[in-house]
This record gives C-alpha cells, structure tokens and sequence, in this order.
C-alpha cells in the first residue's frame, strides 16, 4: 500500500496521516447521431496531515512514476512550514486504528456502452416528429480509489464508481429548443435509460409552446429537480464550518424548529447503487446510520468532520470530503436529500385552484447562502383547477430559502438524486411569481 509507504517516512513527526486518491475517468459521447469518440484520463496523487510539536502542516504531491525522488523534498518543505505554523487548537487527526479494505475497478464493456448510447439516438429520434436532431448522446465513467493511514494504526482503503448517461436534443416546430436530461448511479444497468430520453424529449416539446404568465399570487410547486438544486447550494448552512465562521443562520438553532413539520432532511452513508456510498469517510472515519439533520422541521444539528468535531466538543459525524488530494479535507455531503411522503404529485396538483409548477431555475449561483435571499429566473407549467396547463418562460420568483422551507404544505413521493444530493416535488403555498412580459 503506498500510504503505508509514505507514512513509514514520517517518523520525524508526532502524528501524521496519509490520503491517497487514484482517480480513473472514461467518456463516451456521440454527436450528431453519427460522431463517436471516447477518451480517458487518470491521475494519482496524495494530500498529507502532518503534527509538530502542536504546530501542524499539509503537504501533498502527484504520484507519478518519479515520485519517490519528491519525498524527501515534500517533508523538508513541511518541517519549514511547521516550524511557522501557529498552534493548533484541536487535533485534526483523528485517533483511530481499525483496519478496513474494499477494492474495486471500472469495468466497462465498451461494446455495451456504445450500443446503449446508439439506442439512446434513436429512441429520441423517433419519439417524436418535432425532435429535428439529437446533440449528442453521452456517457462518464469514474472510479475514486482512497486510502487512508495515520500514526494511529488506521488503514483504510476502498471506492467510489460513478457512472451517468445524458441526452440533448433540438425540437422544432415554428420556434425551437433545447431539451436535457442526465441519470447518475454507482451501476449503470441501474439507469433507466429510456426514462432519460423521455424525459429530455419532454423538455425541449414543453418549450415549444410557450403561454404568458402574469405577475400574482399563485401555489407554488418546486419541482424534485429543483427542490434539490436549492438543496445543494444552500447545503453549507448545515456544514459545522459555517457554524465556526459565523455564516449560518443556524448558530443557535439545535433543537428548534426551522423548517415546515413536513421537512425530513437526511444524509444516508449508504443508499443503494448511488455513486457516494462508501462505508467511511475521507478521513477513514466509519460513518454512522442515516442521520436526520431536519427531523418534522426541527433542526438536530451540524455535519462535521474530525477538526468541527473536536473544536465543537460533539460527535464526529463521519462527513469529510476532500475535493482534491492537494486540498485539506472538509465537511460534505454523503447521500443528502429530502425525504419523500407517500403522497403522490397529482394529489398536490388537485388542491391547487391557481398555481405554478417551477421546473427550471436561473440564477442561483448568486443567491445569498448567508441570508437565504434569491432571486431566481423561473420556467415552468400554470396550474388550473388541479390540472396542469401551459408552459410559461422567463418569469420571476423572488424569496427566501429559509421563508420557503418553512411554509412547506407537502412533499411527494416523487424523487431524484443526482451526486451527493436529492429531494421529492414541494409545495411550498402562496407566494408571488413575476411576469415574463
């Protein structure tokens, strides 16, 4: 193991750990129904924590065939670096030494792949006469092998497989657009694929026949896509990092009621055949059962890694992530979704007189992660007396994610997960939606 190489270095330190992280992609895409290719890339590398005399330092280098002749370099930089460093406060090593090993490989039948993504082609093709080309068709691939050593006796080692089908297509008919779709999962005989298609076909026709919306009160209704793109970019206010910083709103907030009765926020170590279901986390911390971080709307707590933990004096709730082996590791999601209710998306359609069904969103990226507020481009379907009607664009709904979450009339047992992240349909009442005109 070259962790436990590396680590038998390091004996000039009091405590030292070592994350290896060996990444392996494969892409496949067809373009214009008749333009195959596909490529690969790798690369290897290792991020090092590293303890002094209570000053402590990180260190990381690529592991390529000449890295032997790094190290030495790497711990002499580090011994510098220590000697600079201020105090720390708190371990950030966790003192564990249970030894654990799960290995695995990207196997991929090409042959399967390319044929999955040609029936893709033409499933869209002939769904319907207003699909005028197919943009292309693709395919990723990953595999994420880690492990993780410390001066503790810790050794773990395991991975993580992604692999995701996507589709865009151009309809037509006196206007045109663009429809997408993509399904992720550890497995991909997993993937619905014929749901993929449908559903990208669904969306450029939707967009086709646009209708005016007028600036009012209506019912809103998130849709699961949605729900959760706002469940990713707000994800930080329940990261005990932003509890340290001072940017959440939820400081003070453990054991209150933040959000509707009818919000149940988990993070799952474990959902089945999803890309982030890996026993222990980037720290080789073993990550306990699901937690509910919002149970009926109450707020139980923060997510934290071994530095929150032990500088907060609570659990660790096993939630390191690390981007990169050459950044330090924070807290991050596992499988982190809003749960779904038994209720069906139809049922909520019927108890709306007036309202809107939000499918797409613009502008997040500049919503305020302190405060909630968002202002957000919106298109999406009228509601009419339970039934759905036309498609409208480019309104606007402009709000707040905390207001929002608290107003939750229901959840449906309609769900989606893509990455780290998931949610069900919400309804979320009454609010003002502006016109497109």
């Amino acid at each position: 193991m070259i962790a436990q190489q590396i680590l038998d270095r390091l004996n000039m330190f009091d405590k030292s750990e070592v994350y290896v992280e060996d990444v392996e992609n494969r892409e496949f895409e067809l373009k214009n129904s008749n333009n195959f290719s596909k490529g690969s890339s790798s690369e290897k590398g290792c991020g090092i924590k590293l303890i002094k005399n209570s000053k402590s330092a990180f260190a990381y280098l690529s592991l390529n065939n000449k890295y032997e002749n790094n190290i030495d370099s790497v711990i002499d930089d580090a011994l510098n670096a220590i000697e600079l460093s201020k105090d720390i406060d708190v371990d950030i090593i966790p003192s564990i030494s249970y030894k654990y090993s799960n290995k695995g490989d990207l196997d991929l039948n090409e042959d399967m792949i390319k044929d999955k993504i040609y029936n893709m082609d033409k499933i869209a093709r002939n769904a319907d006469k207003r699909i005028v080309d197919i943009k292309g068709v693709s395919m990723n691939a990953s595999i994420k092998k880690f492990q993780v050593v410390n001066s503790f006796g810790l050794s773990v080692e395991q991975y993580k497989i992604n692999e995701s089908f996507g589709i865009s297509v151009l309809a037509e008919d006196k206007s045109a657009d663009m429809g997408w779709y993509a399904a992720d999962s550890s497995d991909f005989s997993r993937i619905d694929f014929e749901n993929v298609v449908h559903e990208a076909v669904k969306r450029a026709i939707d967009k086709l026949y646009p209708v005016p919306i007028e600036t009012g009160r209506y019912e809103v209704v998130l849709s699961k896509d949605v729900a959760m793109e706002l469940l990713s970019h707000y994800f930080d206010i329940f990261n005990a990092y932003s509890f340290i910083d001072h940017t959440t709103k939820l400081s003070n907030k453990i054991g209150e009621k933040i959000f509707s009765e009818c919000v149940n926020i988990v993070d799952s170590p474990i959902v089945e055949h999803r890309p982030n279901s890996v026993i222990y986390d980037d720290e080789g911390v073993k990550r306990d059962e699901k937690k509910y971080v919002v149970k009926n709307g109450i707020f139980n707590g923060f997510l934290h890694n071994t530095y929150t933990s032990n500088k907060l004096s609570v659990k660790n709730t096993g939630n390191t992530k690390r981007t990169s082996y050459g950044v330090l590791p924070k807290v991050g999601p596992t499988n982190f979704y809003i749960e779904p209710s038994n209720l069906a998306l139809e049922q909520i359609f019927n108890s709306i007189s007036k309202g809107v069904y939000i499918t797409d969103i613009m502008g997040l990226h500049m919503a305020n992660t302190i405060s909630g507020d968002f202002s957000l481009g919106i298109n999406g379907f009228l509601i009419k007396n339970g039934n759905i009607g036309g498609y409208f664009k480019a309104g606007s709904f402009a709000g707040n994610f905390f207001d929002i979450m608290g107003r939750v009339y229901n959840v449906s047992n309609s769900y989606v997960t893509r990455g780290s992240f998931g949610s069900c349909d919400l309804h979320i009442g009454e609010s003002t939606i502006g016109s497109s005109n």
